[in-house]
């Protein structure tokens, strides 16, 4: 085949009836739309319409039956739609369905078309169970494995949150409503006058019958104390702490203070033979701590009772600090149940305000004067008030000190022996801190 003026030239394998365009060929042309070829097609230009084209064929075919037949209709050329009248008069619309629905993205039928742009999961996903968290038992050296950092970060979060302190009430220096809740107070009444007789009984006899009552209540103050350490998963060597707090008083109303650094001694160096040779694999270090904490906090500081009496006006001496303590309690009691608003420790002591710190430490200095200054050796104005005004500063601190403890070990009294009261401890709480205080007193003073 010749080459044309502007050098194509086309194969030679032209097919028949096909013809290439060249270079130099004009543009194909399609007919206009509305014109008689049904070949038209929209214009590219034009903007959609948003609807598919439907393709009307001219011819049915005569044997639907017929496969060969059937396929072969789709030979015929499509007319596209352009408008919704535009269709022939002899065009069956019943088979076509209503001209004016929309399909696809303008079908307005559709139910489910804004399901696809919502964004709020309204299922909640299954959440498993959280992983329990084994508390690590500090009474043996194998310890359960961590808990996944999930857990472990949601429990501390849990604890930093702590909730909101509840409503001031009950306890020494309490607030409103928590007397009557909390307490049983006809009870807790006849309980206190009861150990108040007892005392008085023994007191009257001598300082051996009020040396017996005092190693009585420090011995079972000690088994409260270890009793709730026990709670916490700690191994101390009860038996040891207890005999280490009865031995100090002991101790120290035979030897005087030489006794306590003794007795201290011995409790260090046969709690390390204790867990040196326990049956038992149990950790001596935090262990052995708390065994310690108990003989100092339970046994030195109630010891200091029976270096009061040995002075020679002993009794009258541990009487007054016992007298002006009670009154403490029972003044913060009744003054914050009446009127206490603000708390005084939420996170020590949510029962605490400061109404009932105000009133109680005003009721140890009127009783220290009023009751205290009638017998010897608190006989004197001045000494009867440097007692109250010592009482009125340790006894709030042997109360909040206590409420630490209990409050770290997740409990809400050390025992239940005293009945309205709670434990042996609980009650003998701030007399720990201010028996070594009034004794100290008595020595700057003379007043033995």
């Amino acid at each position: 085949m010749a080459e044309d003026e502007s050098g194509f030239r086309p194969p030679d394998d032209e097919p028949e009836g096909i013809r290439l365009v060249g270079p130099t060929d004009p543009p194909l042309k399609f007919p206009e739309r509305g014109s008689d070829d049904t070949t038209a097609l929209p214009h590219w230009s034009e903007p959609a319409t948003g609807e598919m084209p439907r393709m009307l064929f001219d011819e049915e075919p005569a044997e639907p039956d017929q496969e060969l037949e059937a396929w072969s209709s789709f030979a015929a050329t499509p007319r596209w739609r352009s408008s919704a009248d535009d269709w022939d008069d002899d065009t069956d619309l019943s088979e076509l369905g209503d001209a004016e629905t929309n399909i696809g993205a303008l079908d307005s039928s559709r139910d489910d078309r804004a399901d696809v742009f919502v964004f709020d999961d309204t299922t909640e996903p299954p959440t498993d169970p959280a992983p329990a968290v084994t508390p690590i038992r500090t009474g043996t050296r194998s310890a359960p494995p961590a808990a996944p950092a999930a857990a472990a970060s949601k429990t501390t979060t849990a604890r930093k949150q702590s909730p909101s302190p509840p409503r001031p009430g009950g306890g020494s220096g309490g607030g409103t409503g928590g007397l009557t809740a909390d307490r049983d107070l006809p009870v807790a009444i006849g309980v206190g006058v009861a150990l108040a007789v007892v005392a008085l009984v023994l007191f009257s006899i001598g300082p051996g019958a009020a040396m017996g009552l005092v190693t009585l209540v420090i011995a079972a103050a000690a088994a409260e104390f270890y009793a709730a350490m026990q709670k916490v998963a700690y191994r101390p060597a009860t038996l040891l702490g207890i005999v280490a707090c009865a031995g100090l008083p002991l101790a120290t109303y035979w030897r005087g203070e030489a006794a306590i650094p003794l007795v201290l001694m011995l409790s260090v160096v046969f709690g390390l033979l204790w867990f040196l040779l326990a049956a038992e694999d149990v950790r001596p270090v935090p262990n052995l701590a708390v065994t310690l904490l108990g003989v100092v906090y339970v046994g030195m500081l109630g010891s200091f009772a029976a270096l009061l009496l040995k002075f020679p006006n002993g009794v009258g001496m541990l009487l007054g600090a016992i007298i002006a303590t009670v009154a403490y309690d029972v003044g913060g009691l009744f003054v914050g149940s009446s009127a206490g608003r603000s708390h005084l420790s939420p996170n020590v002591s949510p029962n605490k305000t400061y109404e009932g710190l105000a009133g109680g430490m005003l009721m140890a200095i009127l009783a220290a004067v009023v009751i205290c200054g009638r017998f010897v050796p608190w006989d004197n104005l001045g000494d009867s008030i440097k007692l109250g005004i010592v009482v009125a500063i340790a006894a709030p601190l042997g109360d909040l000190c206590e409420s630490m403890i209990k409050r770290d070990l997740g409990i809400k009294d050390m025992g239940t022996i005293l009945p309205g009261h709670g434990g042996i401890l609980d009650r003998f709480d701030a007399l720990l801190f201010v028996l070594p205080s009034v004794y100290y007193l008595a020595l700057v003073t003379d007043l033995f």
